[in-house]
């Protein structure tokens, strides 16, 4: 009994693991065809700034190094408050619907000291 439910589960996460190739797939493949990605980020100074020196940031860099791996030219669409990402005002690449996001690599929250 636990063999057969094991083997069913597995059975049920490798078919939702592969619902989802064909789109990446076509992403990827529409990323290459551009030789460009572009990726909007909320502009600040620890996000994304363009600075004397050229673009800076830890966004900026992880998305250089990533843009370089596929062999593609970046595209950086700076926003400069949230609403500006959630509402889609053209600026930025449609994926799914509207918006493509991404799981937070990083949050914040209050602290008293």
């Amino acid at each position: 009994m636990f063999k057969q439910k094991l083997i069913t589960i597995i059975t049920l996460v490798m078919l939702l693991c592969a619902c989802d190739m064909q789109q990446q797939q076509s992403q990827l493949s529409h990323i290459k065809a551009q030789n460009k990605i572009r990726v909007g980020t909320l502009a600040g100074a620890s996000n994304y700034y363009e600075a004397v020196q050229g673009e800076q940031g830890f966004e900026y860099e992880l998305a250089q190094e990533f843009a370089d791996h596929l062999g593609v030219e970046l595209e950086m669409v700076p926003f400069f408050n949230l609403s500006d990402i959630t509402m889609h005002n053209g600026k930025a690449q449609d994926c799914k619907d509207k918006v493509c996001q991404s799981q937070p690599f990083y949050t914040l929250s209050k602290c008293l000291y």
